[in-house]
């Protein structure tokens, strides 16, 4: 399931995993995310991972599309999760974004409050 939680600011947008995202759910959350680039130059995302949180090939695929097509438009991503393969894509992937001036990190679930500061913080 996908819950899309209150935010700090019109600009974040905070959801939580806590299944598996098929390409139905996916195309869910792009279209949130397609609203507040409406209204945003630019947006951040706190995303909160549970342990049983998985993406179907065709809903990975979809995000990635959809992410390099809107790269100039995201400013942070805070990712919350517990399992250590998805610290260390988070931790691979932020290199990444830097080129494409994103901050991206990890955060355990134990330092929450610690991701919700950080996604708020100005870039």
């Amino acid at each position: 399931m996908i819950t899309t939680l209150p935010s700090p600011r019109p600009d974040i947008l905070v959801i939580e995993f806590d299944d598996n995202v098929d390409l139905v759910q996916e195309k869910h959350i792009i279209a949130e995310v397609d609203k507040l680039l409406a209204e945003h130059n630019k947006i951040s995302v706190m995303a909160i991972l549970d342990e049983s949180a998985h993406w179907s090939l065709a809903a990975g695929f979809k995000d990635i599309v959809w992410t390099l097509t809107n790269l100039k438009q995201i400013e942070k991503v805070a990712i919350v999760a517990d399992r250590k393969v998805i610290t260390w894509l988070v931790n691979a992937d932020s290199i990444i974004a830097r080129m494409f001036d994103i901050k991206e990190k990890a955060f355990a679930s134990a330092d929450f409050e610690k991701a919700w500061y950080w996604v708020q913080e100005p870039k």
